[in-house]
C-alpha cells in the first residue's frame, strides 16, 4: 500500500504539509490544502482527439508492473488535494518512519464495483483495519509505513486514501482561501485541472525561485521572478472545449498582473519565434495539422482582466480529424 500512496503523490508533483490532530475538525491555516487536482479519465478517453492519440491505450499501459496502483484503465476520475510544508527540509529528510509530513487526500472513482473491489483487495492485504466513527479505514502494516496514512471505501465505486486529518473528516473542505478562489476560476468542464495557491505554498515557491535563478541563465531570472508576483496558478486541458490548454494566474496587485501579462507575452514571443522550425517539420508529416499548429502559435497572447491573466491555446476546427490523418 505504501507504494500506492507514494506513486499517486508523484502524479501531482507536490508532496507537502504538517501533521494534524485526527480528532480536530478545525484545520490550522498551515494545514489547509494549497494544491488541488482533478483528472477526468472518462472525458479524456471519450473525445475524438483522445481516440486519435490513443490516450486510452497509454492510460492502460501506465499501470506499474507490481499492480499496486488501481488499474488506470478502470478509473473514471481522480480528485484530490495537498497542503504545503512549513519547511522543505521536512520532506527532504523524511525516510518513512513516524507520521508522513504531508496532509493530502486522493479520491479514485472506478467504473464499477468490481473494479473498486479489485483495488481495495490490494490495499486490504497490506493493511490493518481501524474503526473510527462507525467507518472502517485501512492503515498500512508494512515496516516503516507512515502511521498517519489510511485508506477507506467511500461508496460502491469510490475509494479514498490520504492522511488521517483529511480522510476522517465528514467533508473535504480543506482548501485554503487562496486555493478556493483559484479553483473557482478554473474552467468547470475541462478534463484535466490543476490549481495552486502560490502564496499558501510560499515555502516551496521561494525555494523553487531561488534554485531556478541559480540554475538558469541570468537573462531568464526576470521570468522566474514572475512566480513571486502571482498569488495562484491554474492549468487545465481539454480535447473538446474551446481551448486545448488554458493557463491562468492572478497577480498579487494590479502592477504585478501587468508584469505577469508582459512577461508571459515575452515568453510567447520567444515561442512564436523559435517554434517556426517545429511547425515546418510538422507540415512535412501533415500539411493540415502543421497549418493548424501555425495558426495556434500565432494566436497565442496573454490577456489581462483586472488582476487575472490568461493564456489559452484554442482548439482548431477539425483538430481530431487532422490527428487521425497524421496517425495514418
Amino acid at each position: 500500500m505504501r507504494t500506492i500512496l507514494f506513486s499517486a503523490l508523484m502524479l501531482i508533483g507536490l508532496i507537502a504539509a504538517p501533521t494534524v490532530c485526527a480528532q480536530s475538525n478545525q484545520l490550522e491555516e498551515s494545514q489547509k490544502a494549497v494544491l488541488v487536482f482533478d483528472f477526468r479519465f472518462d472525458k479524456l478517453k471519450s473525445s475524438e482527439a483522445a481516440q486519435a492519440l490513443k490516450i486510452a491505450d497509454k492510460i492502460k499501459d501506465a499501470r506499474p508492473p507490481s499492480g499496486d496502483m488501481p488499474n488506470p484503465d478502470k478509473i473514471v476520475r481522480v480528485f484530490g488535494a495537498v497542503s504545503a510544508p512549513e519547511n522543505i527540509d521536512e520532506i527532504q529528510g523524511y525516510e518513512g518512519e513516524g507520521p508522513l509530513p504531508v496532509e493530502f487526500f486522493a479520491r479514485f472513482e472506478m467504473e464499477d464495483a468490481a473494479a473498486l473491489n479489485e483495488a481495495m483487495e490490494t490495499i486490504i492485504e497490506k493493511s490493518d483495519p481501524v474503526e473510527m466513527g462507525g467507518k472502517t479505514y485501512y492503515r498500512p502494516n508494512e515496516e516503516k509505513a507512515p502511521e498517519n496514512m489510511m485508506a477507506t471505501k467511500a461508496n460502491d465505486t469510490t475509494m479514498e486514501f490520504g492522511t488521517t486529518a483529511y480522510i476522517t473528516r465528514a467533508d473535504r473542505k480543506v482548501f485554503s482561501d487562496g486555493l478556493t478562489a483559484a479553483w473557482q476560476k478554473s474552467p468547470k468542464e475541462d478534463a484535466v485541472k490543476l490549481a495552486i495557491d502560490l502564496e499558501g505554498a510560499s515555502s516551496l515557491i521561494d525555494v523553487a525561485v531561488a534554485q531556478g535563478k541559480e540554475a538558469a541563465p541570468s537573462n531568464f531570472a526576470p521570468f522566474i521572478d514572475l512566480l513571486s508576483a502571482a498569488s495562484d496558478l491554474r492549468i487545465s486541458m481539454d480535447f473538446e472545449g474551446d481551448n486545448l490548454l488554458t493557463i491562468g494566474t492572478t497577480g498579487k496587485s494590479d502592477s504585478d498582473a501587468e508584469d505577469l501579462e508582459g512577461g508571459l507575452n515575452t515568453l510567447v514571443g520567444f515561442a512564436q519565434m523559435f517554434g517556426t522550425q517545429g511547425v515546418q517539420a510538422l507540415k512535412q508529416q501533415s500539411e493540415e495539422l502543421g497549418t493548424m499548429a501555425e495558426g495556434m502559435l500565432k494566436s497565442l497572447e496573454a490577456v489581462r482582466d483586472g488582476k487575472d491573466v490568461k493564456l489559452a491555446i484554442p482548439r482548431p476546427e477539425g483538430f481530431a480529424e487532422a490527428l487521425e490523418d497524421l496517425d495514418q
